[in-house]
């Protein structure tokens, strides 16, 4: 989850990569809520708190300065889980892809890796091609 003043971003930003109990926007009086509930029955193994939260700190950062990339990579896996659950594959509209994808901030890896959002592994259920990796 992340949250963000009013006064520093919109939160129409963030909805081009919503998917309904996956990734959602909400709002309050001064902030925005981003939401990211990616729950991978076959990837869901405990994980040790230990480390992580330094490792991701950047992220929010990173969204502040107009880095989306780590939300569209939840999408991806988000997606990628919708489709498994029965999601028609057509009615899910892709965000817009992000520059930089070839290369990926440390702390992306570690969500990467945190969330099994392996790029390899959700690549068939999205329009990317190999040439933005």
């Amino acid at each position: 989850m992340f949250c963000f003043p009013k006064t520093v971003v919109a939160p129409s930003v963030f909805e081009p990569y919503c998917l309904a109990d996956k990734i959602t926007v909400s709002s309050s009086k001064n902030y925005v809520i981003v939401d990211i509930s990616i729950q991978d029955e076959e990837y869901g193994d405990w994980i040790e708190g230990e480390g992580w939260l330094a490792q991701l700190v950047q992220l929010r950062d990173d969204i502040l300065q107009g880095d989306y990339r780590v939300f569209y990579l939840a999408w991806l896996k988000a997606a990628s889980i919708a489709i498994e659950e029965g999601e028609d594959e057509e009615d899910l509209v892709e965000p817009p892809v992000p520059a930089n994808l070839k290369k990926l901030p440390d702390a992306i890896g570690t969500f990467i890796e945190l969330f099994d959002t392996a790029l390899a592994s959700v690549m068939r259920y999205t329009k990317l091609k190999y040439k933005y990796l």
